[in-house]
């Protein structure tokens, strides 16, 4: 799992600090190697979280590329929905992330391809080096100062089965959109998710509906059925990039017979996700010293 949301991490040894702190904590420089810093809770927005504690060591991608004074946390206790998850790379814009304490050796820029299956190849790229495909389009990366970590672009639209949505404008830029591979589905405004819905409900009439599973309320009964037709979904960001969701994207399956929509509808004033599902088999790429990010089609070969 890559994680790039952006945690809350607490000191419970700390109580006289406020309840939440910035996404990272203020590091010691002057810690030597295998220093451990004092217990933290790291939370997560779905509400899982981590105890453990902090510590700097000497990082061995290879015997020729070593990254010394890397700073990682150890879980100790784990609650919410890791599953059989090993750990968690950060890939966040925060200081503490892979990405940020590997910059000034490699260059802040980084790729990867979520395959569709397991047995598939997807990879994750770190360098300046990245071989970037020609395939990859480029739309802004933006900074929101209320939340640094996030890697935020402007989404302005969405179609369904060719058919561009009729979505205000507003909807979108009045919170924000943000990308992260550590959240599975894509989670939006409710006027925009309710067009969404809709418009795909419609294409799939001839299923029957049934009953929903947790936040994903557009779900099929496809028993009996070897083949399963669903339109076509994409999503639209300035500069003229458009993420044509992947089939495998675009239904999460709870059972082989029954499979959601892998979309739903947060609070309206919570900010746009575009989820792990909607990236399947695309090149994602993010040029954070040129404040990009890109997509391009058969990333995962």
């Amino acid at each position: 799992m890559l994680s790039m949301n952006g945690s809350t991490v607490l000191h419970p040894n700390q109580p006289s600090q406020a309840p939440y702190l910035p996404a990272q904590p203020s590091l010691p420089m002057r810690a030597s190697v295998n220093t451990l810093l004092p217990s933290a809770l790291v939370q997560y927005g779905d509400g899982s979280f981590s105890t453990g504690f902090f510590a700097r060591e000497t990082l061995t991608l290879t015997p020729s590329n070593i990254v010394t004074d890397f700073w990682f946390g150890c879980g100790e206790g784990y609650g919410g929905d890791f599953g059989d998850t090993a750990g968690l790379f950060g890939l966040g814009r925060g200081k503490v992330s892979l990405v940020s304490q590997v910059a000034e050796k490699y260059g802040g820029v980084f790729s990867y391809c979520l395959p569709t299956r397991s047995s598939s190849n997807g990879y994750l790229t770190i360098g300046a080096g990245v071989q970037i495909s020609p395939n990859v389009k480029f739309t802004q990366m933006i900074t929101k100062s209320y939340a640094p970590s996030f890697y935020f672009m402007e989404l302005i639209g969405m179609s369904v089965g060719g058919k561009d949505l009729s979505i205000p404008s507003t909807v979108f830029t009045n919170v924000g959109t943000i990308i992260d591979s550590g959240t599975t589905i894509t989670w939006l405004p409710p006027p925009a998710y309710s067009a969404l819905s809709l418009e795909f409900r419609q294409h799939m009439s001839h299923y029957s509906l049934v009953t929903r599973l947790g936040e994903l309320d557009t779900c099929y009964d496809f028993t009996g059925y070897s083949r399963i037709r669903v339109p076509a979904i994409a999503l639209q960001f300035s500069g003229g990039v458009t993420l044509s969701v992947d089939a495998s994207g675009i239904l999460l399956f709870a059972s082989p017979s029954q499979g959601c929509l892998a979309f739903a509808s947060n609070n309206k004033d919570v900010f746009s996700i575009v989820g792990n599902m909607q990236q399947r088999t695309f090149d994602v790429v993010y040029d954070i010293a040129r404040e990009m990010i890109g997509f391009g089609t058969g990333g995962c070969s």
